[in-house]
């Protein structure tokens, strides 16, 4: 198993059967459909059930399909990003139902801060376009 971003080897990975034909040396690879789990495995097993339609979500909803960042750095911050921004649609989510005061006081700040940022970027667009004449 490669060590490309952590600097750990795992010792059991839990996979589906479309997994077959690539062995690890190092990690002991439990497959679904066999006849044979204890119930620590099944355990383990139902978590990873349990993850899979989040992974599913972040490749479909947050654009983890293809990673658009650059590099090693790109790799690492590509899944964690998408998290967090699932990770905040809770948040957000929950407070729409438990504290709506409180999501409207922060729509209105992202709003405030959206018509800044376009602001700024149209007077920099002019300002490029001025440069441009200019030369």
């Amino acid at each position: 198993m490669e060590k490309a971003i952590a600097n750990h080897t795992p010792k059991q990975v839990f996979v589906d059967r479309g997994y077959r034909g690539s062995y690890l040396q190092e990690a002991q690879v439990v497959m679904t459909g066999q006849r044979r789990h204890s119930k620590t495995t099944k355990r383990w097993m139902k978590r990873r059930n349990s993850i899979e339609p989040v992974i599913g979500h972040l490749k479909s909803d947050h654009k983890i399909k293809r990673n658009w960042l650059k590099g090693h750095l790109g790799d690492c911050m590509a899944p964690i990003l998408a998290g967090r921004g699932f990770n905040l649609k809770k948040i957000l989510r929950a407070l729409v139902l438990f504290a709506p005061e409180i999501y409207w006081q922060i729509m209105a700040l992202l709003k405030r801060f959206y018509k800044t940022i376009v602001i700024s970027s149209q007077q920099s667009s002019r300002i490029n376009l001025l440069l441009r004449a200019a030369n």
